[in-house]
């Protein structure tokens, strides 16, 4: 008897393990997976973590709008917009022997390296409050050409004293175009970019002297019916002219001082009871005839 009820209780206690073996499937999950499913997961949230980066360095990614790189050197800003460069290699071949510079071993005639299209832009665009585009740089004096920002900027100062229009006779100029134009120093600074002829319909060419000087004018010439000023001896825009380490260093004002005395000459004839003095100094910047002022200071008794 104590067998067969033994026996039974096995039965019934072998019954309940079968019934918990067939229970629901949560019941048969554990929270704790096995190796190698955890190991699955770590993969896939990397992936994920990866495709992320990504798609935020895509910069044709939806999510996230990039704007493009501008470079500094690849633009020149006037007062009232900025314009755009392009390296002189880029320029066409049948128009670089416009673009051939005089060999010259000075600081102040290292030839620039980028330079503004103008048949990308309107020569009616406003570089300042009272200039234009078009009356500093022409297509017919070259396709491809530059202007001082800081001489812009100082011609309207000039401009806003004079309290009067004045007309740009001659801005930038091509070495092609120049040497075209008979009386035209071989050196001219129009070719640089820094030098301005202005002529005014009523007032005074001596004012506008006495303003360029005001305002730094290195070089100031003047002709009958115009006055020539440039900047040679200052810094140049680092726009259009870039060296190893895109800079062009300027000694001072001495400098150029110096070599116009040694370059000048001043001489005294006397002829009929008359004295006449002739001078020679280095080649004037521009074509036409110089008007030459003299002041002379009787001595004492």
């Amino acid at each position: 008897m104590r067998k067969i009820i033994i026996y039974t209780l096995l039965i019934l206690l072998a019954g309940c393990g079968d019934n918990d073996s067939s229970s629901p499937q949560t019941k048969t999950n554990t929270p704790d997976s096995s190796p190698q499913d955890s190991q699955t997961e770590k993969d896939q949230k990397q992936s994920q973590k990866d495709n992320s980066k990504k798609d935020s360095s895509n910069p044709s990614s939806p999510s996230k709008k990039t704007k493009p790189k501008v470079i500094s050197k690849s633009k020149v800003c006037y007062p009232n917009m900025c314009l755009r460069t392009i390296s002189k290699s880029k320029i066409r071949p049948r128009k670089k022997k416009w673009y051939i510079y005089p060999q010259v071993s000075h600081y102040r005639y290292q030839p620039p390296q980028r330079f503004i299209d103008l048949k990308r832009i309107s020569a009616n665009h406003s570089l300042s409050p009272h200039f234009r585009v078009g009356e500093f740089m022409q297509k017919w004096k070259g396709r491809y050409a530059l202007y001082s920002p800081n001489v812009v900027k100082i011609l309207e100062k000039i401009r806003s004293q004079m309290g009067r229009k004045m007309k740009i006779v001659s801005g930038y100029r091509a070495p092609g175009y120049n040497h075209k134009l008979k009386g035209a120093a071989r050196t001219s600074r129009h070719m640089f970019g820094d030098a301005v002829d202005i002529s005014i319909s009523s007032g005074s060419l001596k004012k506008i002297r006495q303003l360029c000087l005001k305002y730094g004018a290195s070089f100031t010439q003047l002709y009958r019916g115009h006055i020539h000023c440039d900047w040679r001896n200052k810094p140049a825009n680092k726009g259009f002219y870039l060296t190893h380490n895109h800079q062009i260093l300027h000694p001072g004002d001495d400098d150029l001082i110096s070599h116009m005395q040694s370059e000048s000459e001043i001489q005294y004839t006397q002829q009929d009871g008359q004295i006449i003095i002739s001078v020679y100094h280095p080649e004037p910047d521009d074509a036409g005839e110089l008007h030459y002022e003299w002041k002379v200071k009787k001595p004492d008794g």
